[in-house]
């Protein structure tokens, strides 16, 4: 020991100057308090910007507690850096003396040699792996070839179905249009079959009931004139006139009904005086309304055009002035109303009648409707009045519909569009 001593006081100033400008041995000197008193060019590669928040293991306040009695007072690992990078451990002592801290180490050889190996088998365990990479490589370049070849007859075969699947979809286009039409045909004649329906039971049974009683009371008379008062008499002919009016109006709805569905009807829209189509309405419904006397009025503006089949407006208004008057018990009201707008006219007959039930509503326009209610009196009617009234407001382009309250009355509403030039023109006038 003693023989080695002197062998390197020998070179004290070349292991000194080795000492300091190492890169693989690492001194450092601090005091107590922490203050750094010298460092070599390897100790100040490891501390960042504050020395002693560099000691990450041990700390450096855990060296300064370390036991003083025996030198070195720390012998082992000494880990520096910080908390936010990747840190370099070192093998060190550290040594106390006049309050002075005395850090020595470096990396310990046989971990380098250790480290070394390892990287040696690393290198090959990367050469083969690489060897093994290039392999797969050229399997998966196969499989890729064969991949695009794959596709490729994929996409051939995509072709196909494409046009398949287009000649597919024209064909479920085509098999869609004759459904449509299938199920609009069988809507028609269920329509049809329904409209045959209903004018077998009018001819059975409607049409029959005002002949029996003509039948009946000419019968009668025929026998037995002679002995019935002359007030008798006019309560037959009343009875017959009835019947008789009732068979024609049934008779004339069936031939407007049919001529409409043979396309003899069509509409002829004409520039006509709204009040005085209200006031033709009052006048041939006048005596209905009188024999229960009921307030039949009409409003609206003197002075309006619309544009309508005359005829056509006409007709749907008597049967819905009819109908409210039918459905109005005595002295209550029923009121025609006009009013003209921009693109339509608007009518409507509001009566202070029996009403409608709500679950009566829907199907009160359609001729299988089997719904039947006598008037206030009595009145006979076959529900053809208001299908023609759709029919006739419609063949204008117009629309019909109803509101009703049961005990309060109901009211019926039809517009008819009106061309903006023809509007134009008739207010000019």
């Amino acid at each position: 020991m003693k023989e080695s001593s002197t062998i390197l006081s020998a070179w004290f100033d070349e292991i000194q100057q080795s000492l300091v400008r190492t890169n693989a041995f690492c001194i450092a000197i601090f005091t107590l308090e922490g203050k750094l008193l010298f460092s070599n060019d390897a100790f100040g590669l490891l501390i960042k910007n504050d020395p002693i928040e560099s000691f990450v293991n041990p700390h450096f306040d855990d060296l300064c507690n370390l036991t003083k009695q025996v030198n070195p007072i720390f012998t082992g690992t000494l880990t520096l850096g910080d908390n936010y990078s990747i840190n370099t451990s070192i093998e060190a002592k550290v040594y106390y003396r006049n309050n002075q801290l005395l850090i020595a180490g470096g990396v310990d050889v046989s971990q380098l040699l250790e480290y070394n190996m390892m990287m040696h088998r690393l290198n090959g365990e990367n050469t083969l792996m690489q060897r093994e990479l290039i392999k797969k490589t050229h399997l998966i370049e196969q499989m890729v070839d064969e991949l695009k070849a794959s596709n490729d007859e994929l996409a051939r075969v995509n072709s196909g179905y494409t046009i398949i699947n287009k000649q597919l979809s024209e064909s479920n286009e085509k098999i869609s249009k004759l459904n449509k039409n299938l199920t609009k045909n069988n809507e028609q004649l269920n329509e049809l079959n329904a409209t045959k329906d209903k004018l077998f039971s009018l001819i059975a049974h409607d049409l029959r009931n005002p002949f029996n009683s003509l039948i009946g009371f000419s019968d009668i008379l025929k026998a037995n004139a002679a002995l019935y008062s002359a007030d008798e008499i006019t309560e037959f002919a009343g009875e017959m006139a009835s019947a008789a009016k009732q068979a024609y109006q049934l008779v004339e709805n069936l031939l407007d009904w049919s001529k409409i569905h043979r396309g003899i009807v069509q509409p002829n829209q004409t520039h006509v005086p709204v009040h005085e189509l209200l006031e033709e309405i009052q006048y041939l419904s006048m005596k209905q309304a009188q024999l229960k006397n009921i307030s039949l009025g009409i409003e609206t503006n003197a002075s309006d055009i619309s544009f309508v089949d005359k005829e056509m407006t006409k007709m749907a208004l008597r049967n819905l002035v009819s109908n409210a008057l039918k459905f109005t018990p005595e002295n209550g009201k029923v009121t025609v109303r006009v009013q003209t707008e921009a693109t339509s006219v608007h009518f409507s007959v509001t009566d202070t009648g029996v009403g409608i039930e709500p679950e009566h509503l829907e199907n009160l326009f359609r001729i299988d409707n089997k719904h039947k209610t006598s008037g206030t009196n009595g009145e006979k009617g076959s529900g053809l009045g208001l299908v023609l009234c759709k029919e006739f407001v419609e063949k204008q382009g117009g629309n019909i519909w109803v509101t009703s309250t049961p005990g309060k009355g109901s009211e019926f509403h039809f517009s008819i569009p009106q061309p903006v030039n023809k509007q134009s023109n008739l207010k000019k006038k």
